[in-house]
């Protein structure tokens, strides 16, 4: 007689959102799902030193004149100083996300169906425990906050899935222990205990709270035992909160000035320092002629048979300016935009926080195949390229999402809960976490390979505004982009 009361009332309350038939099958709220919280490692780097291009590396692109693969943006990676942040250890369940539909606080997801789970995958009990999908970037911030909680930033998400080089360890190509090359993954190596189509050639989606391979050691649970956060590599890709921008880790774009004659480069038909992707819209001749004025940038040089460059903008230093030059030395080589320097940095989150109309989409999902294909380098803990509209419709649903979309929340903590969590027995073995103790974190960094020449002449042109010989190369350094 209780629970029909119960029903009643809520039939009563949630009548007006249309959400009588929740009392069918009962309106508890189902298991909160457990936090890991990130107190340490939170001075972290952002963004990829290599971009990703299925088979083919950056390094072979970069010596490559004539190629028919797109050379992707090569932006400079920084370091972000971050808050004390939780985040989910599992995914969002199809009933968590069913709860919060049925009273009134979420919207429906746009499908319900999944690969090979049914087209009913979504209402049908069996997979309960199985992660929503087919959501948009605006639903799952909706759940979250319904939660109160957020989705979380693209850097802490880079944060968890690769790790912290505050203690010396290395940093994760991939968001799973010990698992270093893509097919790792696959049945017959040694780290079976994963799913997906990439690593077990099916397309079955896993419980969220099922303990597999598919995790990573970060943080702390509330009784500060070490943390374990499940499935950031495969089972759904994840939304962050973060809109996607390419030149996000610059300081500031290159200069755009057109200066008629040699000292505003080779070609008086095209703005100097301007940007190699441009030339993607011309043809004949004048693609080649954008080719070539797009490799040097005159402002990245310094000085010019002595003198300071013409062209420069009020409030720019008289010497080289700090650029990010990509495929430094080699066939094609090009000046990306002014980096921060190694003093300005850590920057602050909100230094990196992207301007656009699109949403970063995080990690991989079980309908990814081909260690070939570019859609595999979203597997990655650094590979932030993947991104959707928003919000959008059925009508419209290839840009708002598709199968394999899902959620994971995180949130904000308050000093109190700090404290709270340092008031705890273990916390005696944690010193580094007590910010009474002022031990101060110092991850090493180092700007990654493609530098920028510090010598005013390096690179320069010489009196006759033709290209002159570098005095040096850098040396091969970066890793393949594997797979």
């Amino acid at each position: 007689m209780a629970a029909f009361r119960q029903c009643f009332v809520w039939s009563m309350v949630l009548l007006a959102a249309g959400a009588l038939a929740a009392c069918s099958k009962g309106i508890d709220p189902p298991a909160s799902t457990p936090e890991v919280f990130i107190l340490d490692g939170l001075i972290t780097q952002y963004g990829a030193e290599t971009p990703c291009y299925g088979g083919t590396t950056h390094e072979a692109l970069c010596k490559t004149e004539f190629s028919n693969i797109q050379l992707l943006p090569q932006m400079p990676v920084v370091q972000v100083q971050l808050q004390p942040f939780a985040i989910d250890q599992f995914e969002v369940s199809n009933k968590q996300y069913r709860h919060c539909v049925a009273v009134g606080g979420c919207e429906e997801p746009l499908f319900t169906d999944s690969w090979s789970q049914g087209n009913d995958y979504y209402y049908n009990e069996t997979y309960d425990d199985y992660p929503v999908h087919q959501v948009t970037a605006a639903m799952a911030a909706k759940y979250c906050e319904f939660r109160g909680r957020r989705l979380p930033t693209d850097v802490e998400w880079q944060r968890v899935a690769q790790g912290s080089p505050v203690f010396g360890a290395a940093l994760r190509t991939y968001p799973a222990e010990g698992l270093d090359v893509l097919a790792g993954c696959q049945s017959g190596s040694e780290i079976k205990n994963f799913g997906g189509q990439i690593c077990t050639g099916t397309t079955d989606l896993a419980p969220v709270s099922r303990e597999s391979d598919d995790y990573v050691e970060e943080g702390y649970d509330k009784d500060l035992n070490p943390g374990r956060i499940y499935n950031l590599f495969t089972n759904v890709s994840e939304f962050t909160s973060g809109f996607y921008e390419a030149e996000v880790t610059c300081k500031e774009p290159l200069p755009v000035l057109n200066v008629q004659g040699a000292d505003g480069g080779a070609f008086d038909d095209f703005d100097d320092c301007l940007s190699c992707d441009e030339c993607a819209k011309f043809s004949g001749q004048a693609a080649l002629e954008c080719d070539q004025e797009c490799k040097f940038c005159e402002a990245c040089a310094g000085e010019y048979a002595g003198t300071a460059m013409p062209y420069r903008p009020d409030g720019y230093p008289a010497g080289p300016l700090n650029c990010h030059i990509d495929c430094w030395g080699q066939t094609r080589e090009a000046a990306r935009c002014v980096r921060w320097s190694q003093d300005e940095m850590p920057l602050a989150p909100e230094e990196v926080d992207g301007e656009g109309n699109l949403v970063t989409v995080r990690g991989g999902h079980v309908g990814i195949a081909g260690t070939n294909s570019l859609d595999a380098c979203r597997f990655r803990a650094d590979y932030r390229a993947k991104r959707v509209f928003p919000d959008g419709s059925a009508s419209n649903q290839n840009n708002a999402t598709e199968k394999g979309l899902g959620i994971r929340c995180a949130r904000s903590l308050t000093d109190d809960e700090r404290a709270a969590l340092m008031g705890h027995a273990s916390a005696s073995n944690f010193e580094h976490l007590n910010p009474a103790l002022a031990v101060e974190e110092n991850a090493e960094f180092n700007q990654p390979v493609y530098e920028v020449p510090v010598e005013p002449a390096s690179g320069a042109r010489d009196a006759e505004g033709e290209p002159g010989e570098r005095d040096e190369v850098p040396a091969e350094g970066a890793e393949s982009s594997e797979p």
